[in-house]
Protein backbone atom coordinates (compact mmCIF):
# COMPACT_ATOMS: atom_id res chain seq x y z
CA UNK A 1 0.00 0.00 0.00
CA UNK A 2 1.47 3.40 -0.77
CA UNK A 3 1.65 5.00 2.74
CA UNK A 4 -0.34 8.49 3.08
CA UNK A 5 1.61 11.49 3.53
CA UNK A 6 0.39 13.92 6.64
CA UNK A 7 2.43 16.40 7.54
CA UNK A 8 2.52 17.80 10.86
CA UNK A 9 3.19 21.63 11.70
CA UNK A 10 5.54 21.52 15.14
CA UNK A 11 6.22 24.99 16.82
CA UNK A 12 8.31 23.11 19.01
CA UNK A 13 10.60 20.19 19.10
CA UNK A 14 9.14 18.88 22.24
CA UNK A 15 5.94 17.74 20.58
CA UNK A 16 7.84 15.43 18.21
CA UNK A 17 8.42 12.70 20.28
CA UNK A 18 4.84 12.46 21.90
CA UNK A 19 3.46 12.75 18.05
CA UNK A 20 5.68 10.32 16.76
CA UNK A 21 5.19 7.66 19.13
CA UNK A 22 0.66 8.02 18.52
CA UNK A 23 1.00 7.62 15.09
CA UNK A 24 3.11 4.56 15.27
CA UNK A 25 -0.33 3.59 15.95
CA UNK A 26 -1.62 4.42 11.93
CA UNK A 27 1.14 2.40 9.84
CA UNK A 28 -0.23 3.64 6.83
CA UNK A 29 0.77 6.93 7.38
CA UNK A 30 4.27 9.02 6.41
CA UNK A 31 4.34 11.62 8.75
CA UNK A 32 6.42 14.76 7.55
CA UNK A 33 7.86 16.73 10.45
CA UNK A 34 7.79 20.91 9.90
CA UNK A 35 9.65 22.54 12.67
CA UNK A 36 8.54 25.93 13.45
CA UNK A 37 9.58 27.46 16.58
CA UNK A 38 8.92 31.03 15.25
CA UNK A 39 5.33 30.45 15.46
CA UNK A 40 5.17 30.28 19.14
CA UNK A 41 7.97 33.55 19.20
CA UNK A 42 5.53 35.38 16.94
CA UNK A 43 2.57 35.07 18.64
CA UNK A 44 4.32 36.48 22.01
CA UNK A 45 5.73 38.94 19.45
CA UNK A 46 2.44 40.58 18.25
CA UNK A 47 0.55 40.06 21.60
CA UNK A 48 -1.58 37.71 20.00
CA UNK A 49 -2.98 35.66 16.91
CA UNK A 50 -2.49 38.52 14.09
CA UNK A 51 -3.18 38.31 10.39
CA UNK A 52 1.09 37.86 10.16
CA UNK A 53 0.03 35.06 12.75
CA UNK A 54 -2.21 33.05 10.54
CA UNK A 55 -0.84 33.89 7.45
CA UNK A 56 2.53 32.36 8.39
CA UNK A 57 0.52 29.24 9.21
CA UNK A 58 -1.00 29.55 5.68
CA UNK A 59 2.21 29.36 3.79
CA UNK A 60 3.43 26.36 5.92
CA UNK A 61 -0.36 24.79 5.10
CA UNK A 62 0.49 25.80 1.53
CA UNK A 63 3.77 24.47 1.75
CA UNK A 64 1.94 20.62 2.58
CA UNK A 65 0.02 21.12 0.42
CA UNK A 66 2.63 20.93 -2.07
CA UNK A 67 4.58 18.15 -0.71
CA UNK A 68 1.91 15.77 -1.61
CA UNK A 69 -0.29 15.44 1.73
CA UNK A 70 -3.36 13.85 2.12
CA UNK A 71 -3.74 16.00 5.79
CA UNK A 72 -2.04 18.07 7.81
CA UNK A 73 -2.27 17.81 11.55
CA UNK A 74 -1.06 21.20 13.58
CA UNK A 75 0.09 19.73 16.91
CA UNK A 76 0.35 23.81 18.49
CA UNK A 77 -2.84 24.52 20.18
CA UNK A 78 -2.43 28.20 20.05
CA UNK A 79 -2.90 27.96 16.47
CA UNK A 80 -5.88 25.57 16.55
CA UNK A 81 -8.37 28.21 16.89
CA UNK A 82 -6.70 29.73 13.22
CA UNK A 83 -7.86 26.45 11.40
CA UNK A 84 -11.44 27.22 11.08
CA UNK A 85 -10.40 30.09 8.79
CA UNK A 86 -8.51 28.74 6.69
CA UNK A 87 -10.10 25.15 6.29
CA UNK A 88 -11.76 26.93 3.08
CA UNK A 89 -8.26 27.32 1.22
CA UNK A 90 -7.72 23.74 1.39
CA UNK A 91 -11.21 21.95 0.88
CA UNK A 92 -9.35 18.87 -0.12
CA UNK A 93 -6.90 18.80 2.52
CA UNK A 94 -8.30 17.49 6.25
CA UNK A 95 -6.49 19.91 8.84
CA UNK A 96 -6.87 18.63 12.33
CA UNK A 97 -6.24 20.64 15.57
CA UNK A 98 -4.23 18.57 17.93
CA UNK A 99 -6.60 19.33 20.90
CA UNK A 100 -10.17 19.40 19.24
CA UNK A 101 -11.02 15.74 20.12
CA UNK A 102 -9.29 16.09 23.71
CA UNK A 103 -11.60 18.79 24.30
CA UNK A 104 -14.80 16.94 22.79
CA UNK A 105 -13.95 14.69 25.05
CA UNK A 106 -13.60 16.62 28.13
CA UNK A 107 -16.45 18.33 27.73
CA UNK A 108 -18.66 15.63 27.23
CA UNK A 109 -17.10 13.56 30.18
CA UNK A 110 -17.15 16.21 33.10
CA UNK A 111 -18.53 19.55 33.81
CA UNK A 112 -15.48 20.84 36.17
CA UNK A 113 -12.27 20.78 33.82
CA UNK A 114 -8.72 21.76 34.97
CA UNK A 115 -6.11 22.92 32.18
CA UNK A 116 -2.71 22.03 33.23
CA UNK A 117 -0.40 24.24 31.19
CA UNK A 118 2.94 25.28 30.26
CA UNK A 119 2.64 28.24 28.00
CA UNK A 120 0.61 31.16 28.81
CA UNK A 121 -0.37 31.74 25.37
CA UNK A 122 -1.14 27.87 25.12
CA UNK A 123 -3.68 28.11 28.21
CA UNK A 124 -5.37 31.17 26.72
CA UNK A 125 -6.48 29.66 23.56
CA UNK A 126 -7.32 26.29 25.13
CA UNK A 127 -9.67 28.16 27.55
CA UNK A 128 -11.34 29.87 25.17
CA UNK A 129 -11.56 26.57 22.90
CA UNK A 130 -13.51 24.53 25.95
CA UNK A 131 -15.67 27.21 26.11
CA UNK A 132 -15.97 27.30 22.52
CA UNK A 133 -16.73 23.40 22.41
CA UNK A 134 -19.07 23.70 25.48
CA UNK A 135 -21.43 26.65 23.72
CA UNK A 136 -21.09 23.50 20.60
CA UNK A 137 -21.91 21.09 22.50
CA UNK A 138 -24.85 22.37 24.61
CA UNK A 139 -22.99 21.90 27.91
CA UNK A 140 -22.19 24.16 30.94
CA UNK A 141 -18.49 23.96 32.32
CA UNK A 142 -16.01 25.52 35.02
CA UNK A 143 -12.97 25.77 34.41
CA UNK A 144 -9.72 25.78 36.65
CA UNK A 145 -6.45 26.31 35.19
CA UNK A 146 -2.67 26.04 36.27
CA UNK A 147 -0.09 27.61 34.12
CA UNK A 148 3.56 25.85 35.16
CA UNK A 149 6.14 28.00 32.17
CA UNK A 150 8.91 26.57 34.24
CA UNK A 151 8.17 23.33 33.09
CA UNK A 152 8.60 24.26 29.23
CA UNK A 153 11.35 25.99 30.13
CA UNK A 154 12.63 23.30 31.42
CA UNK A 155 11.76 20.93 28.52
CA UNK A 156 13.21 23.50 26.25
CA UNK A 157 16.34 22.81 27.92
CA UNK A 158 16.64 19.71 27.72
CA UNK A 159 15.55 18.84 31.10
CA UNK A 160 12.53 16.43 30.52
CA UNK A 161 13.04 14.32 34.52
CA UNK A 162 12.59 18.21 35.36
CA UNK A 163 9.59 19.11 33.45
CA UNK A 164 7.84 15.98 34.59
CA UNK A 165 8.62 16.74 38.14
CA UNK A 166 7.24 20.11 37.92
CA UNK A 167 3.93 19.01 36.37
CA UNK A 168 3.44 15.82 39.11
CA UNK A 169 3.81 18.51 41.63
CA UNK A 170 0.68 20.62 39.98
CA UNK A 171 -1.44 17.81 39.29
CA UNK A 172 -2.62 16.73 42.21
CA UNK A 173 -4.18 19.57 43.81
CA UNK A 174 -5.40 20.95 40.45
CA UNK A 175 -6.87 17.39 39.71
CA UNK A 176 -8.66 17.61 43.08
CA UNK A 177 -10.77 20.37 42.50
CA UNK A 178 -12.20 19.27 38.92
CA UNK A 179 -13.41 15.79 37.46
CA UNK A 180 -11.27 15.53 34.52
CA UNK A 181 -8.12 17.22 33.39
CA UNK A 182 -6.51 18.51 30.35
CA UNK A 183 -2.81 18.76 29.04
CA UNK A 184 -2.88 21.84 27.12
CA UNK A 185 0.41 20.83 25.16
CA UNK A 186 1.33 17.88 23.11
CA UNK A 187 4.63 18.45 24.21
CA UNK A 188 3.05 17.44 27.59
CA UNK A 189 1.92 13.89 26.71
CA UNK A 190 4.70 12.72 28.05
CA UNK A 191 3.59 12.95 31.59
CA UNK A 192 1.52 9.94 31.48
CA UNK A 193 3.88 8.00 30.91
CA UNK A 194 5.55 8.79 34.30
CA UNK A 195 2.22 8.59 35.97
CA UNK A 196 0.75 6.05 38.23
CA UNK A 197 -2.81 3.88 36.74
CA UNK A 198 -4.67 5.64 39.40
CA UNK A 199 -2.59 9.40 38.91
CA UNK A 200 -3.92 8.21 35.09
CA UNK A 201 -7.86 8.50 35.86
CA UNK A 202 -9.53 11.97 34.67
CA UNK A 203 -6.42 12.85 32.98
CA UNK A 204 -6.42 13.59 29.34
CA UNK A 205 -3.20 14.44 26.75
CA UNK A 206 -3.96 15.31 23.05
CA UNK A 207 -1.74 13.30 21.22
CA UNK A 208 -3.97 9.46 20.75
CA UNK A 209 -7.03 11.32 20.23
CA UNK A 210 -5.65 13.76 17.71
CA UNK A 211 -4.27 10.95 15.83
CA UNK A 212 -7.70 8.82 16.57
CA UNK A 213 -9.92 11.91 14.84
CA UNK A 214 -7.04 12.12 11.67
CA UNK A 215 -7.30 8.52 11.04
CA UNK A 216 -11.23 8.77 11.53
CA UNK A 217 -10.96 11.71 8.41
CA UNK A 218 -8.72 9.56 6.69
CA UNK A 219 -10.38 5.99 6.81
CA UNK A 220 -8.06 4.61 8.08
CA UNK A 221 -7.93 2.39 11.76
CA UNK A 222 -5.88 2.64 14.51
CA UNK A 223 -4.24 -0.21 15.20
CA UNK A 224 -5.57 -0.93 18.89
CA UNK A 225 -7.25 1.51 21.60
CA UNK A 226 -4.65 4.03 22.98
CA UNK A 227 -2.56 2.18 25.88
CA UNK A 228 -3.38 3.93 29.78
CA UNK A 229 -0.50 5.36 29.22
CA UNK A 230 -1.45 7.27 26.45
CA UNK A 231 -5.09 8.71 27.71
CA UNK A 232 -7.69 8.89 30.41
CA UNK A 233 -9.15 5.49 32.06
CA UNK A 234 -11.98 7.06 33.72
CA UNK A 235 -14.26 8.05 30.47
CA UNK A 236 -13.57 5.52 28.41
CA UNK A 237 -17.67 5.12 27.04
CA UNK A 238 -16.88 8.77 25.87
CA UNK A 239 -13.24 7.99 24.36
CA UNK A 240 -14.98 5.26 22.13
CA UNK A 241 -16.50 7.97 20.11
CA UNK A 242 -13.17 8.67 19.02
CA UNK A 243 -11.69 6.15 18.40
CA UNK A 244 -12.12 4.31 14.95
CA UNK A 245 -12.52 -0.26 15.94
CA UNK A 246 -13.33 0.27 19.29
Amino acid sequence: MTPIVVTLIHATPAAMPPMARALARVPEVRPLNLLDEALLAEVDRHGGLTTECRERMATHLTLAQQAGSRAVLVTCNIYSSVLDDLRPRFPDMPLVAVDQAMLDLAVRSAQRIGVLATVANGLRQQSDLLLDTAHRLGREVKLTSVLREDAFAALVAGDGPRHDQILLEALPPLARQVEVVVLAQASMGRLLDVLTEPQRAGVLASPDLAVAELARLLGLRVSSIASPAAVATKPLSALAEFLPGV
